[in-house]
C-alpha cells in the first residue's frame, strides 16, 4: 500500500538532507509513516536529533543528514522490533557503525573528508583502528568500488569494545552487556544504506 506515500511531508528545513538519504531509507520511512519534525529545541536535550518508539517519529534540530540518518537508522530498528532497549549499546553501536560504513564509502567516491562517530570519543593510546577498518571494507576495482559486507559483517564486532570504551563518559554510558541473540540485520541494513 503506497497511500502513505502520496501523503508524506517533509518539514522544509530538513528537506535537502532528507533528499540526501539514499533511496531506499525514504522509501522505508514514507512507507512505514514515520515522520519527521523539525523542532529546534531539541537541541536543549544534549542531542541535535532523536527517533521516538512511542510515536513513531523523528525529531530533527538542523537539516544535518548525519544527524538524520543516525536517526532514521534507529527508526528502521524501531519497526524491525529491535529497538527495544534491552541492549541500549547494542542497538547505538549499530547506528554509529552503519552511518560510519556510509559516510567512509560515500566520501571516498565522492573525494570528500570523512569523520566517525563510533570511535569520537576514543582516549586510548594510539590509532583505534576503525577507520582502518572501515577502508578495508572498500574495495577499489578501477573506475568503482565496492562495499566487502561479509569481511563488515564478520569483523564490526572486533569493535563493540572499542564503541563503549569510546562512549563511555557520555549521557548514556553505553556499558551495558550484549543482548543474547540480538537481531542486528545487517544485510537488510547494508542493502538499504547501498552498500
Amino acid at each position: 500500500d503506497d497511500s502513505q506515500s502520496s501523503d508524506y511531508t517533509i518539514p522544509e528545513q530538513v528537506n535537502n538532507a532528507f533528499e540526501s538519504l539514499p533511496k531506499a531509507i525514504q522509501e522505508y520511512l514514507k512507507s512505514h509513516g514515520i515522520n519527521i519534525i523539525y523542532d529546534p529545541d531539541i537541541i536543549k536535550s544534549g542531542a541535535p536529533g532523536g527517533y521516538s518508539p512511542n510515536s513513531g517519529n523523528i525529531t530533527v534540530a538542523n537539516g544535518d543528514v548525519t544527524t538524520l540518518l543516525h536517526e532514521a537508522i534507529h527508526a528502521i530498528q524501531g519497526s524491525l522490533g529491535i529497538l527495544d532497549e534491552r541492549s541500549l549499546s547494542a542497538e547505538e553501536f549499530q547506528a554509529h557503525a552503519l552511518l560510519d560504513a556510509y559516510q567512509a564509502f560515500f566520501s571516498l567516491i565522492e573525494g570528500r573528508g570523512n569523520s566517525t562517530t563510533l570511535d569520537s570519543g576514543f582516549n586510548g593510546e594510539g590509532n583505534s583502528g576503525w577507520n582502518e577498518f572501515l577502508q578495508q571494507c572498500i574495495i577499489e576495482g578501477g573506475d568503482s568500488y565496492s562495499f566487502d559486507r561479509d569481511y563488515f559483517i564478520n569483523h564490526v564486532m572486533d569493535y563493540f569494545d572499542l564503541f563503549q570504551q569510546s562512549h563511555q563518559n557520555s549521557g548514556h554510558g553505553y556499558t551495558d552487556p550484549l543482548e543474547n541473540n540480538y537481531n542486528w540485520s545487517w544485510e537488510k541494513f547494508l542493502d538499504m544504506l547501498g552498500l
